[in-house]
């Protein structure tokens, strides 16, 4: 469950740009206690950052989070599907059928050669 409810505040965080703790419990439908819990995690991984405080509305300033834009640098490629799979194919079956011959040949010649020659048993 933690999982999902990080992979939603990152969501969240992606899709607004920058989020208070209230803002993200709200949308997300977790309480601020768990969103907190959670956030502070994040910081402790650097996958945020906290953006400065919002105006104050007579309370405490709330604080907003941001993706760490430096932490999720880089690219991600997938490899599968069909052709993956056909190249794979292509380049192992030749080596497994090399393998397999050479492993028969040794084999029959193992068995060839633990069998008595007929031409010596003849007096």
């Amino acid at each position: 469950m933690k999982l999902v409810n990080t992979a939603n505040i990152r969501s969240m965080l992606r899709a607004a740009g920058s989020a208070t703790r209230a803002e993200l419990a709200e949308q997300i439908g977790i309480s601020t206690t768990t969103v907190r819990s959670l956030l502070c995690g994040m910081q402790a991984n650097r996958e945020i950052l906290a953006g400065g405080q919002d105006a104050s509305s007579g309370g405490r300033r709330a604080e907003r989070y941001a993706l760490n834009p430096q932490r999720f640098c880089g690219a991600v490629f997938y490899v599968g599907g069909l052709l993956v799979s056909q190249l794979l194919t292509l380049y192992t079956t030749p080596v497994v059928y090399l393998f397999l011959d050479r492993f028969s040949r040794d084999a029959f010649a193992e068995h060839a050669a633990a069998q008595p020659n007929p031409a010596t048993l003849l007096p």
